[in-house]
């Protein structure tokens, strides 16, 4: 298979694609309902990208920014899941020693995308999102659903801005994307970040704490950094 020139949208697009398992752009254009001739000639660099346009295939692969696509800086499919090269091993050896690496339990869909349609607005209309993150167009709110990062004060029914191109550092709330292969689920979760693990913050019990990379059926990697948290009024 010839290999995606990276110093084109096109190819950075076709190598995201490719990255997250679409075989052909068929195949991906009847998956997220893109007229086909239309996607394949932004793969071609026969049709140019636009921003909107760059941050709806974004979304839809779900291992790249908007930025990466267009320019080729920012998360992308190579670099975008900050994947370690860390054992489960040599992160429980830093571990307290009440603590280990166990799969995460995804019990429920702990976060749901939120549509621009009920994205929280200031008083004069503006998106929330805009004044926190200006010009700023692939930044995203996540809806959380459990009570897992109750003890950072995170509730159900919260809204967290995204932001996809912030680095982590320790301490840090992330989105992270954890894929298990074994049972076929796949889902975004948010989670604190520390130097090679993720974990969970309940208000009661221990938390738990998964390594970043592959490993046991798991690929987790971080899609983001928490940078804005809002609770609806009801």
């Amino acid at each position: 298979m010839k290999r995606a020139d990276l110093t084109t949208p096109g190819g950075r697009l076709k190598h995201a694609r490719m990255q997250a398992g679409y075989r052909t752009a068929k195949e991906f254009a009847d998956k997220h309902d893109v007229p086909q001739p239309t996607y394949a000639n932004h793969e071609n660099n026969k049709r140019g990208l636009k921003q909107d346009t760059a941050a709806d295939y974004a979304r839809a692969l779900g291992n790249c920014s908007p930025g990466w696509i267009l320019t080729g800086e920012g998360i992308g499919p190579d670099n975008g899941s900050q994947k370690s090269d860390i054992t489960i091993e040599q992160v429980e050896d830093r571990l307290p020693p009440t603590a280990k690496v166990i799969p995460l339990g995804l019990r429920d869909t702990e976060t749901a995308p939120v549509s621009p349609d009920f994205a929280p607005l200031l008083a004069d209309g503006t998106p929330l999102a805009d004044a926190v993150l200006p010009h700023r167009s692939d930044a995203y709110w996540l809806r959380v659903r459990t009570r897992d990062m109750a003890g950072r004060g995170i509730l159900p029914g919260d809204l967290v801005l995204i932001d996809p191109r912030a680095k982590p550092e320790p301490g840090a709330l992330v989105a992270a994307q954890v894929v298990d292969d074994r049972h076929g689920t796949a889902q975004t979760v948010v989670r604190a970040f520390h130097a090679g693990i993720i974990e969970s913050e309940p208000t009661q019990g221990p938390g738990t704490q998964i390594a970043i990379g592959i490993h046991g059926g798991l690929t987790v990697g971080i899609a983001g950094v928490a940078v804005y948290l809002h609770r609806p009024v009801p």
